[in-house]
């Protein structure tokens, strides 16, 4: 019997192959085998219709399992689908349904019960995508109305409430149930068991599957034959290369993150240049200007000291002085000192229009927060470098311009009354 050999040349989107009788150093077969090369978007296509279906399954076991609940409380009616769910949805806001009536809101709000996603107050100013809407839906909200009295009035005015402007959270519909059932003669346990399966939802942690239905990819699955629970964040989670029995660390765990930080800081360079462990602590700070005011953005600054209520911040900026003194006063009041203003040359800042800087002092320190809170002492920094003489000529500048003002107004006036006089003469 012969000997074969087989060789493969295994690529993206080919299988190169050949066949060679060794005993005879024949080849017996070769050739290459194409196929389509997997892409992202087919993936996400793919993972977008299992979400679907997944969606509709869980849609229709909710509310399967509602109709069951309804029934065990003789409150389920076939013909539920004859009223209109809006109007009834307003009513029961404020009054007793009918049970027939009652099983028409708890379906309708069962069938459609909205998202968990968030939505930012800053993203209403996109016209697209569902935290957009649901965030412009968010505000008609506010005004202390509920999901079905703005659906109401959408039907009434476009008659029609179902599209892409019909999103809203979870949360508010299960706010809206909770008030009709209120409203309900029923007892404390069912209005219970309704909210929770209108607002049930799969864990991230539980997956696909049940205990009924194990799958591989799930919490519950066969092993050797054995039903087995398992977690299944340990399951995606790796194990520490130098300690083997440990897990790592999530990677947005607190001292995960403060590794990075800590790591970045050490690897940083200023001008071209590391810095050196010799040349102090550092703070993760900074201060932004929007519309004269200064407000907390972020960076890194040095300071002098370990104890963040004595430190001084030398910062990395055009105007040092100026972004320095503000982050000194906000790291060391805790944050409660943050809305800052300077002149334009940054010779002065204010805080809340107190001045709590100008470069006329010449400081050799930082003021204190007691200092700075005293009126008096700041009065006597500006005696000391005869800064009142400034401020006594900006007065007496501002005097002048509200006697020229008045005494323009007194000519207007005298003028016009002339006027009108010689009018009546003729």
């Amino acid at each position: 019997m012969s000997g074969y050999v087989l060789g493969l040349d295994i690529g993206i989107t080919s299988v190169g192959y050949g066949v060679i009788d060794i005993d005879n150093n024949l080849f017996v077969d070769y050739g290459v085998r194409l196929f389509k090369e997997g892409t992202a978007a087919e993936n996400e296509t793919r993972r977008t219709k299992r979400g679907s279906r997944r969606l509709k399954r869980r849609k229709s076991n909710r509310l399967n399992d509602m109709k069951n609940l309804l029934k065990e409380n003789e409150l389920y009616f076939e013909d539920y689908r004859n009223y209109n769910p809006y109007e009834v949805r307003v009513k029961g806001l404020k009054e007793k349904l009918l049970p027939e009536e009652l099983c028409t809101a708890i379906m309708h709000i069962t069938k459609s019960r909205g998202t968990t996603l968030e939505a930012l107050a800053d993203e209403s100013q996109d016209d697209e995508g569902t935290k957009a809407t649901l965030s412009k839906n968010a505000k008609e909200l506010n005004d202390g109305k509920y999901i079905c009295e703005v659906q109401l009035d959408r039907l009434n005015k476009d008659h029609k409430v179902r599209g892409t402007e019909n999103n809203f959270k979870t949360e508010d519909y299960v706010k809206e149930l909770k008030e009709i059932l209120k409203h309900q003669d029923l007892n404390e346990e069912l209005c219970d068991q309704i909210i929770e399966m209108v607002s049930r939802r799969r864990r991230y942690d539980q997956g696909p599957g049940s205990e009924k239905s194990p799958t591989p990819y799930g919490s519950y699955r066969m092993v050797d034959g054995v039903l087995k629970h398992v977690n299944l964040i340990d399951e995606m989670r790796g194990r520490c290369s130098v300690y083997p029995n440990e897990f790592r660390a999530p990677k947005q765990s607190y001292t995960a993150e403060l590794f990075n930080l800590l790591n970045d800081l050490n690897n940083l360079t200023i001008k071209g240049e590391k810095i050196t462990v010799e040349e102090g602590d550092h703070v993760i700070a900074s201060l932004k200007k929007t519309k004269g005011k200064w407000t907390i953005s972020n960076g890194l600054y040095e300071t002098d000291s370990d104890d963040y209520q004595k430190l001084a911040v030398k910062a990395y900026n055009k105007n040092p002085d100026v972004q320095s003194i503000m982050l000194k006063y906000f790291v060391n009041t805790d944050g409660m000192m943050k809305k800052f203003s300077c002149n334009t040359d940054g010779s002065k800042v204010y805080y809340q229009s107190k001045k709590i800087y100008d470069a006329r002092w010449n400081m050799k320190k930082y003021l204190t927060i007691e200092e700075i809170r005293n009126s008096e002492k700041l009065k006597q920094m500006d005696h000391k470098t005869s800064l009142v003489d400034d401020i006594e000529e900006k007065t007496t500048f501002k005097t002048r311009k509200w006697i020229m003002f008045v005494i323009d107004m007194a000519a207007i006036v005298v003028v016009i009354g002339l006027l009108k006089n010689r009018k009546k003469k003729f």
